[in-house]
């Protein structure tokens, strides 16, 4: 258990006054709360620590730093200015990463999910896998021909935390579990 240290609330004037006036008490911390809860909890989620507190999820790690988290793919450079991979290279490391799991520990676990960094995910989102023309982006062939993957979505807090693909903001990540 880890302390968000995050809450709002309203003093006694200020719902006797909303009463009175027979208007609702505002929303606007009860949203400033909630955003603040998100955030800390994707930061839990990607490194097992809480920065802006100083605490530690009891030292199990993120999807980004746990020991546990294998992280030994040689990826193609999908953002590359220079030479640019062939989309059927970009769509085989999906492949490789997407099933690894499965190969790993012999069918007891398959990943369903991509989780990919926001640079990565608008890479295979709008880039066509066959020739111009074509409407059929990387990610549609991807997810139409994939037994497993059911869904893939992107993560901000991915960008710049790997050591694979480079991009504008620094290498990526892409996390694939059930």
């Amino acid at each position: 258990i880890v302390d968000l240290g995050l809450s709002y609330g309203w003093t006694i004037g200020e719902m006797q006054t909303a009463m009175w006036q027979g208007q609702p008490l505002s929303a606007k911390l009860a949203r400033a709360a909630r955003r603040g809860h998100e955030i800390s909890i994707d930061e839990l989620l990607r490194t097992g620590k809480l920065a802006s507190k100083g605490q530690t999820a009891n030292g199990l790690g993120g999807f980004c730093n746990n020991a546990d988290v294998y992280k030994s793919f040689t990826l193609h450079n999908w953002l590359s200015v220079g030479t640019a991979p062939e989309p059927i290279q970009i769509y085989n490391d999906l492949v490789r990463i997407s099933t690894y799991s499965g190969m790993l520990t012999k069918g007891l676990y398959e990943a369903d999910t991509l989780l990919v960094a926001s640079e990565l995910y608008t890479k295979i989102s709008s880039t066509p896998m066959f020739e111009t023309g074509s409407e059929t982006t990387i990610l549609s062939y991807f997810m139409n021909n994939s037994p497993n993957i059911r869904q893939v979505a992107q993560w901000e807090r991915l960008n710049g935390t790997g050591d694979g693909t480079i991009g504008p903001s620094g290498y990526h990540q892409i996390i694939a579990y059930q």
